[in-house]
């Protein structure tokens, strides 16, 4: 596995922010202002303000005008922690990784206590193929902030890259201790159940995500492909009936249910599903998953 792969795999599994409690900085005191968090700033102080246009920029994806508004915020403060912290987070989401990291370093520097920042340059790490730094990291995280969630969530995936899936499976129970209401730790974890081939486990996992989360398409993907694995091909279709209900641009969700269909010697639907997940993936520019359909189709057509 790439590690822009790992990284996906760690943070957007299950559709959701990869940057943790981006908005909340933990909760903790800023040394560079008498306040920690997003909307609870002192608009009248420009820096500030600043930093509270360029969150609302960045929470409507619009990374570079974000950055706009991060830069003019450390121009005028330049000691201001939270200010290179959220512009890092920009350039994580722009994919930027080393200017990511370059941010992520100077707010560390003004202030070492913000839980979240070593968690996001942790993230970072992990693009640029330093594991090690990464878990580094990611311990320092919780022993800032002992019921990080997200932190216990993000190393358990990386233990479990690591070959370690004891310590993962242990941080996976740790940060649903914390947060039994997360669907994505429940996703995650039944991710790895199913990387381990313990497939039921997996299904009680997604199933208590999709409770938590009705709407979560890649609970509904990936359970389907468990229900699959255990040769239960109605349930599986079900599922990916539902994910495609939810996000019609789920491309693998119609690649697996083609799959499904063709084992169930139904020809002509498993070509529809390809044909309309080549037409995705093709939209999507991804060119690995387009090949991979269009071959099952010249292979499988009659």
């Amino acid at each position: 596995m790439k590690y822009h792969q790992l990284f996906r795999f760690i943070a957007v599994i299950a559709g959701l922010s990869l940057l943790g409690n981006s908005s909340t900085y933990d909760r903790a005191t800023s040394k560079s202002s008498k306040v920690e968090i997003a909307g609870e700033f002192d608009s009248k102080e420009p820096s500030i303000a600043y930093l509270q246009q360029g969150d609302k920029e960045f929470e409507l994806g619009n990374f570079f005008k974000a950055l706009e508004n991060y830069n003019l915020a450390v121009n005028i403060n330049s000691n201001y922690a939270p200010a290179y912290f959220k512009r890092g987070l920009a350039y994580l989401s722009l994919g930027d990784y080393q200017k990511a990291l370059t941010d992520f370093n100077q707010a560390i520097t003004i202030n070492p206590q913000l839980a979240s920042i070593y968690l996001n340059r942790a993230n970072t790490y992990l693009v640029l193929g330093n594991l090690q730094k990464a878990l580094t990291d990611f311990n320092q995280a919780i022993k800032i902030k002992p019921d990080f969630a997200m932190a216990y969530h993000n190393r358990a995936n990386l233990y479990f890259i690591l070959g370690n899936p004891e310590k993962a499976f242990a941080d996976f129970s740790q940060a649903i201790r914390i947060n039994p209401d997360s669907a994505m730790i429940y996703h995650s974890r039944g991710l790895a159940y199913s990387k381990l081939g313990n497939n039921q486990k997996a299904i009680a996992d997604y199933n208590q995500a999709i409770k938590i989360q009705p709407n979560l398409a890649t609970a509904y993907l990936h359970r389907g492909n468990s229900y699959s694995k255990l040769g239960n091909n109605q349930k599986a279709i079900a599922d990916y009936n539902q994910a495609i209900k939810i996000k019609p641009n789920l491309a693998m969700a119609y690649h697996n249910r083609g799959l499904v269909y063709f084992q169930l010697r139904q020809i002509e639907k498993a070509n529809a599903s390809w044909h309309l997940a080549a037409e995705i993936y093709q939209k999507l520019g991804n060119n690995q998953g387009y090949k991979l359909v269009i071959d099952l189709i010249k292979k499988h057509s009659f």
